[in-house]
């Protein structure tokens, strides 16, 4: 994928899906997409593939921007390093908020912040 930016301008990849279509509350709807290698001059009797991959595509109506869509089999992450001074203020507040949460406001008993840790990620939809 990191050289997709030196494919010509008139190539394009678009993956779609109707508002209409899907399941439950958030129409969830799920396509998988496959880029190939292969040639036209090599008689190739299956062609390998390079990318197999899926993604979600939802249209959540009570969610800013309404239609979305994700690649599914793929963990979102950032990474912060806490002696990078760059980052330094963001750092904090994130390692407060997941470490300390009686510290942040709200001021809420026993409060769970979604995306501190691999078992609670943040996501778009109420019903992931």
């Amino acid at each position: 994928m990191s050289t997709w930016r030196h494919v010509a301008a008139d190539k394009l990849m678009k993956m779609t899906s109707p508002s209409a279509v899907g399941q439950g509350v958030e129409k969830v709807n799920f396509t998988r997409w496959q880029l190939l290698v292969g040639s036209p001059e090599i008689v190739v009797a299956n062609d390998v593939p390079l990318i197999d991959q899926t993604a979600r595509f939802d249209s959540a109506r009570y969610a800013t921007g309404k239609m979305g869509a994700i690649f599914n089999q793929v963990t979102p992450h950032l990474l912060y390093k806490r002696g990078d001074r760059t980052v330094t203020e963001s750092v904090n507040h994130i390692w407060r908020a997941c470490n300390k949460t009686e510290t942040t406001i709200p001021t809420v008993k026993n409060k769970h912040i979604p995306g501190c840790n691999k078992n609670t990620p943040l996501h778009r939809l109420y019903h992931p």
